[in-house]
């Protein structure tokens, strides 16, 4: 019926509906959510909802609570429940209406669209009704009764919708979500996992997004993130993927004083951290033959050397193609082989250790070295840093 002609009859429909789910009896709410979808209650739900916030006769929210509450029971509904909730009428609809109700009302509609948004077959859907922008616009929101409610839904849902999806990441990215993110980290909030997942993920999703990244300061966010020991490898990944992008801006960043000893500590990590940081520090030096020269006069060589007694024989691979890059970029090869005498070290290990690749991986470096001695290294280009890293025969 008509709302405004018959807004009795409509309101009592609401309270007998929410009876029905009231009902303690042995049918599943979610069989009771199918039947009502079949007979399209969505769609009216929704109108009904904004009908009665455009309503200045009614005495209380109570009924606008009762709708909220409803649709919170049919987002928990199975597949074929969420898929007609998404309908573009439906979710529209409802977010036509979610500024418009107190802010306790809006924190039900998000557990809605948060509980839809688990459920891979809606995002898509919820994407095309151009839900993301909506969802950060009330991330600006501060203050309020139940405003810390309100952004663990908004988050969680964003969460879902962005993850593992490129278009999502640089559509949210352009629309404001990256500072938002970023102060979730900042202040510690039990959320952070899901924005720094989220941050590290944009880092490979577009150039746009790495663009926006960078106007927020990206770069030097994810250089403090390798304090976190269990976000280093994503915090290097990311880093690798925007110097790869824009090597000249990302470069100067990362070179400054205060942020070399931030790169080092991938050299404090543990276990499978420090295991699996070893090959985007890696890519990093490839890259960027400057970079690789600060951090070889910055006490990275030592650092290195520290851990070539690790038990695994990739580890110590990874650590002495490291130390190739860290020679070849070098300014004065011979100074630094002499310094921390790395001819007689790399000859033990040639010598003693159990794995050919890791001692193929050191004669390499003593046929370095020893060019360098003869007086004929003359330092190879970026192209022959960048193959020799990737393991193919130079000398």
């Amino acid at each position: 019926p008509d709302y405004g002609t018959h807004k009795g009859l409509v309101l009592i429909g609401i309270d007998c509906i929410s009876k029905v789910f009231d009902m303690s009896g042995i049918t599943p709410k979610n069989d009771f959510c199918r039947l009502f979808v079949k007979s399209g209650i969505l769609e009216r739900l929704a109108k009904t909802l904004s009908n009665l916030v455009k309503d200045s006769t009614l005495q209380s929210d109570d009924y606008v609570d009762k709708i909220c509450t409803l649709l919170f029971y049919f987002s928990q509904g199975d597949n074929g429940v969420k898929m007609a909730m998404v309908q573009k009428t439906v979710t529209e609809g409802l977010l036509s209406v979610v500024r418009k109700v107190p802010q306790v009302f809006q924190v039900k509609l998000f557990k809605c669209f948060q509980r839809l948004s688990m459920d891979s077959a809606t995002l898509d859907i919820l994407q095309s009704a151009n839900i993301i922008p909506h969802l950060i616009s009330f991330l600006d929101v501060q203050v309020g009764p139940v405003v810390q409610d309100m952004h663990k839904q908004l988050l969680s849902a964003l969460f879902n919708l962005c993850r593992l999806s490129p278009q999502r990441q640089e559509q949210a990215a352009v629309n404001g979500i990256i500072p938002h993110l970023q102060h979730v980290v900042t202040i510690q909030s039990a959320l952070k996992e899901f924005a720094l997942q989220i941050l590290c993920e944009m880092s490979h999703a577009s150039k746009r997004t790495r663009a926006e990244l960078f106007k927020c300061k990206g770069t030097e966010f994810f250089l403090q993130t390798l304090s976190r020991c269990n976000w280093i490898v994503h915090a290097l990944e990311a880093l690798a993927a925007c110097l790869a992008d824009d090597p000249k801006r990302v470069d100067s960043i990362m070179q400054r004083t205060e942020h070399v000893p931030l790169l080092l500590n991938v050299f404090r990590a543990t276990g499978n951290f420090f295991e699996n940081a070893l090959e985007p520090f890696l890519r990093i030096l490839t890259v960027s033959d400057s970079l690789s020269r600060v951090l070889g006069d910055a006490g990275c060589v030592p650092k290195v050397l520290e851990h070539l007694d690790h038990p695994k024989a990739i580890v110590r691979k990874n650590l002495l193609r490291i130390l190739m890059s860290l020679f070849e970029k070098h300014a004065h090869p011979a100074t630094l082989v002499q310094e921390h005498k790395l001819v007689p070290l790399i000859t033990r290990i040639v010598e003693s250790d159990n794995s050919a690749l890791v001692r193929e991986m050191g004669n390499r470096l003593l046929r370095a070295f020893k060019k360098v001695g003869e007086g004929q290294w003359e330092g190879p280009s970026i192209h022959i840093c960048t193959t020799s890293l990737l393991g193919i025969e130079i000398f």
